[in-house]
């Protein structure tokens, strides 16, 4: 933030044109609210569809005081989820790199790529980005709609350290006031983080321009999310000199906590339970950050008249804290969106715990109405004559079922009780959840193949390998949208703002010996230039299944070659380069480490062997590692 922007944000009363600007940020947002929450009940079902939760009858709370099996939900949700996700996951950690860096041009080979790739490599690792990226991914699974946040982070301390001061002569030091030799403090500066930052944004606090549908959302003039922070955070981040006039911010007023409190899930920003008195500082507060397109002049905040994005800081939608350029070379929001199936026709598709919910309930209940059944044929229903049986124990659920003195017993026991038999309407309830089972299978697309169960029946090793790429082309396509849509400009965003604002001092520890070198290739002096970078990230979707199969393919090609020296040579492959494809393809790499070392030449210029003992030549003795050779 600009002196003169810091000093506008520090003032009690905001003037008029800072004043418009927050009702245009918290009108913006707003708006969005209202669509959005419109989701929020289905996407509660979705969650506990997931979870598997549900709420305990009367009937429940009878079953638990006898010890006796419950009403359940069965977890499909949860497995076609977890399936879905670990499918994905893997798909994208099949390789050493998630991001796995491109040339666009033969000016980009070379060190050049080989830099990009190091840094981006170690953007992955900093961030935890294999943590985030399951749980962006569960996001998409249940919500369709997961949201990532990527920023740059850069933190520093000053520490004191001592220092060898060198011993000075003493006719030099003749005339000067210099300390003598010894040990001094300096203060110098530390960096503790400077890389990428990367958030899971929670769908439920994510907003974006709702005029546009969600396959075209960067179009929209802007995007925020928002969260919650104790009052003395805000303090802290005020120190740090990212946020300004923190001592002015008020909890929200009743009436515009009404209208908001249906679109939220801040509870605890509730003025109801917030500060009586103005000293009182124990508090929560609710930050909205605001990615916004506008003129920077209308609001006197430069005097650029071109329209850019600028990210705010609005506190309880009653004041701006911080207001700051986005300046990011990318120049896009730094939200990226994961969507299962973006549709142009719908503001938000189903997910795939919403699309298998109703399945999900018949089967749920078929399975509760065969316990319910179950239960009540194993305690049996009796016809009984009241006037000879003590009812007490029988329903009391005792061992023993006692007669009355006046029962006769020339009778029979028969005839004063007699247990009824009756037809179990439930016997086929199992047939018939297993036929919704499959049903939903076909559905999803998540089937017993991408589960890793085997199917019954006898298969051929192609018919099973025509069933795995079967049952993995649907959740390839959802994979290849995400990555296209969302990750793929992560990956980008993340290394144009590495190129920008990482430090010399932190890429001299990434790249060592070599980093003064490579610091002009991979730093640019004019961030301009990174501006329409045409650089990408490839995502390769094929199966280690179908890694296997392209493996024995290209063995049994090296066998025939290699029994064939004509077709070999009238070929012109390269067979050691294939067997490097093969390994590779079955997941051993480096293969290099397995070379011989070159033989010496001979001054005519052929190799020199030592002869055997047909040909001549005397016996060696056995090597001993760790020995010098014998001269």
């Amino acid at each position: 933030m600009t002196p003169e922007i810091i000093k506008r944000l520090k003032a009690e009363v905001h003037d008029e044109k800072l004043d418009e600007l927050r009702r245009l940020l918290v009108k913006n947002v707003n708006r969005a609210r209202g669509v959005m929450c419109t989701n929020y009940e289905a996407w509660d079902k979705a969650l506990d569809t997931y979870r598997a939760v549900r709420t305990p009858d009367a009937h429940d709370m009878r079953a638990r005081s006898k010890r006796e099996p419950e009403k359940m939900i069965v977890p499909l949700s949860y497995a076609q989820v977890n399936t879905l996700v670990t499918f994905l996951f893997l798909a994208y950690t099949q390789k050493e790199s998630i991001f796995e860096l491109v040339a666009s041009g033969p000016e980009d080979n070379g060190r050049k790529l080989e830099v990009c790739q190091t840094i981006i490599d170690r953007e992955v690792r900093l961030t935890n980005y294999h943590s985030k990226l399951v749980q962006a991914l569960l996001d998409m699974a249940r919500f369709n709609l997961g949201v990532m946040k990527t920023s740059w982070k850069y933190e520093s301390r000053t520490v004191k350290s001592k220092v060898e001061m060198p011993a000075i002569p003493f006719d030099l030091m003749q005339g000067l006031m210099l300390p003598m030799a010894g040990e001094m403090e300096e203060e110098r500066e530390v960096i503790i983080s400077d890389g990428n930052y990367v958030e899971v944004i929670s769908p439920y606090s994510f907003f974006y321009d709702t005029r546009q549908p969600l396959n075209n959302w960067k179009q929209g003039r802007f995007a925020a999310d928002e969260s919650q922070f104790h009052f003395q955070e805000l303090r802290t981040m005020e120190r740090d000199g990212s946020l300004v006039g923190v001592e002015y911010v008020m909890p929200f007023d009743s009436k515009a906590w009404s209208v908001r409190k249906q679109g939220t899930v801040l509870r605890d920003v509730d003025p109801q339970i917030q500060r009586r008195g103005k000293n009182t500082d124990d508090y929560m507060v609710c930050l909205t950050t605001v990615q916004q397109k506008i003129v920077p002049k209308d609001y006197e905040l430069s005097e650029s008249e071109d329209e850019e994005i600028w990210v705010f800081t609005v506190a309880n939608d009653n004041r701006i804290l911080s207001a700051d350029p986005l300046n990011a070379p990318h120049n896009e929001f730094t939200y990226d969106i994961l969507t299962m199936s973006p549709d142009q026709h719908v503001d938000l598709s189903d997910s795939l715990s919403m699309l298998i919910d109703p399945l999900q309930e018949v089967i749920t209940w078929l399975m509760n109405a065969r316990i319910a059944a179950v239960r009540q044929n194993v305690d049996g229903r009796f016809v009984v004559d009241p006037n000879y049986v003590d009812i007490a124990t029988l329903t009391a659920g005792n061992k023993y079922i006692m007669l009355k003195k006046n029962a006769p017993f020339n009778q029979g026991v028969g005839a004063f009780i007699h247990q009824l038999k009756t037809v179990d309407p439930t016997v086929t309830h199992m047939q018939d959840a297993e036929t919704l089972m499959r049903m939903m299978q076909i559905v999803s697309g998540v089937n017993e193949n991408s589960m890793g169960q085997v199917a019954s029946g006898r298969r051929s090793a192609t018919e099973n390998r025509a069933a795995n790429a079967g049952a993995a082309s649907r959740m390839k396509l959802i994979a290849a949208t995400v990555w296209i849509d969302g990750l793929a400009p992560q990956g980008r965003k993340m290394l144009l703002n590495a190129r920008q604002d990482l430090q010399l001092e932190t890429f001299e520890k990434i790249m060592g010996d070599t980093a003064l070198e490579d610091w002009n290739l991979f730093h640019v002096e004019n961030p301009v230039e990174l501006m329409g970078n045409e650089d990408y990230f490839m995502f390769d979707g094929t199966l280690q299944s179908e890694k296997g199969y392209m493996a024995q393919s290209l063995q049994e090609l090296v066998g025939t070659l290699a029994s064939n020296p004509e077709v070999l040579a009238s070929t012109n492959l390269d067979l050691v380069a294939m067997i490097k494809e093969i390994q590779y393809l079955r997941g051993l790499k480096n293969l290099e480490r397995f070379e011989k070392p070159p033989q010496p030449m001979i001054p005519n210029g052929t190799t020199a062997t030592i002869p055997t003992l047909e040909q001549g030549g005397i016996e060696q003795p056995p090597v001993i590692p760790g020995t010098p050779p014998q001269q």
